[in-house]
C-alpha cells in the first residue's frame, strides 16, 4: 500500500513539475517573442527615422545647391554687370576726376559684396569635395579659418583613408565645417584643432577649442546656436556614429566616432 502510494505521489508531484516547467517554457518563449518584436518594431521606427533624416538632409543639400546657383548665376552676374556698366562711365567722362573717384570707391563696394556673395554661394555648397577628397576638403576650411584675425586653426590626421561614399563624405564634412563655424562664432577661442585618425573599422574625430566652454545640453535648447547642434546630432545619427563632449572654463573638445560603412547610397 505505501509503495502505490508513493508511487501515486511520485507521479503526481513529477507531472506537477512537468505543467510548472512547460508553463514556465511557454512563458519565457512567449516574453521572448514578445521582446523579439519590440525589437524589431525599435529597429524599424529607428531605420523609418534614419530615412526620414537622410531624406531632409538631401533635401537641404539639393536646396543648398539651387540658392547657391541662383547667387552665383543671378545676383553675382548681376554685380560683376555693375562694375562692367562703372568701367564704361569711367571711359565716357575721361577728364572728371571727381567723377572717378565717386566711380572708384562704387565699384571697390561692388567688388567687395561679389567677394561676399561668392563666400556665401561656396559656403552653401561643399565646393572642396569638388576637388580634394575629405582630407583634402577640411583643410580647406581650416585654410579658410586661419585667414579670421586672433584665429589659429590647425589640422592632423594619421592612419589610411579609408574610401568611403560621397553621401558619407558630405556628411562628415557638413558636421566638420558646422563645429568649426559654432567655435568661432560662440566659444571666443583662439586655437582650434581637428584631429582625423583613420583606424581599422572607424574613423576618430577630435574638434577642440581654447574657448570659454559651455553647457551641451543647456546650448541645444538655445535658438541662436541649438539648431547648429542639432544639425550635427541629426547628420551624426544618419552615419551611425557616436559624440562624446567634454567642457570646461578652458575649453571644449567634440569627439566622434563613426564606424565605417555604415550606409547604402
Amino acid at each position: 500500500m505505501n509503495e502505490k502510494l508513493e508511487t501515486i505521489i511520485y507521479i503526481g508531484t513529477s507531472g506537477t513539475l512537468i505543467i510548472v516547467i512547460g508553463f514556465i517554457f511557454f512563458v519565457l518563449n512567449n516574453q521572448r517573442k514578445r521582446l523579439k518584436k519590440d525589437l524589431e518594431i525599435i529597429e524599424l521606427k529607428e531605420l523609418r527615422q534614419k530615412e526620414a533624416t537622410l531624406a531632409a538632409f538631401r533635401g537641404q543639400e539639393n536646396e543648398r545647391q539651387r540658392i547657391s546657383k541662383d547667387l552665383h548665376d543671378g545676383i553675382g552676374a548681376s554685380l560683376a554687370s555693375i562694375v562692367w556698366d562703372i568701367n564704361t562711365l569711367r571711359l565716357r567722362y575721361p577728364g572728371n576726376n571727381k567723377l572717378h573717384e565717386e566711380l572708384n570707391e562704387i565699384k571697390l563696394s561692388v567688388i567687395n559684396l561679389i567677394d561676399e556673395v561668392r563666400n556665401i554661394s561656396h559656403d552653401l555648397m561643399p565646393y572642396p569635395l569638388q576637388y580634394h577628397d575629405l582630407t583634402g576638403a577640411v583643410e580647406q576650411i581650416i585654410e579658410k579659418a586661419n585667414k579670421i584675425d586672433d584665429i589659429r586653426a590647425t589640422f592632423r590626421y594619421s592612419g589610411n583613408p579609408t574610401e568611403i561614399s560621397q553621401e558619407e563624405e558630405k556628411l562628415i564634412f557638413r558636421c566638420v565645417q558646422e563645429l568649426i563655424s559654432n567655435t568661432i562664432q560662440h566659444s571666443a577661442a583662439k586655437n582650434i584643432s581637428v584631429n582625423f585618425q583613420w583606424l581599422k573599422d572607424k574613423l576618430l574625430i577630435i574638434v577642440g577649442d581654447d574657448g570659454t566652454g559651455f553647457d551641451f545640453n543647456q546650448e541645444i535648447k538655445s535658438i541662436s546656436s541649438g539648431l547648429g547642434l542639432k544639425n550635427i546630432q541629426n547628420r551624426l545619427k544618419i552615419l551611425g556614429a557616436k559624440l562624446n563632449f567634454e567642457s570646461s572654463d578652458s575649453g571644449s573638445k567634440f569627439t566622434v566616432t563613426i564606424p565605417l560603412k555604415t550606409i547604402e547610397v
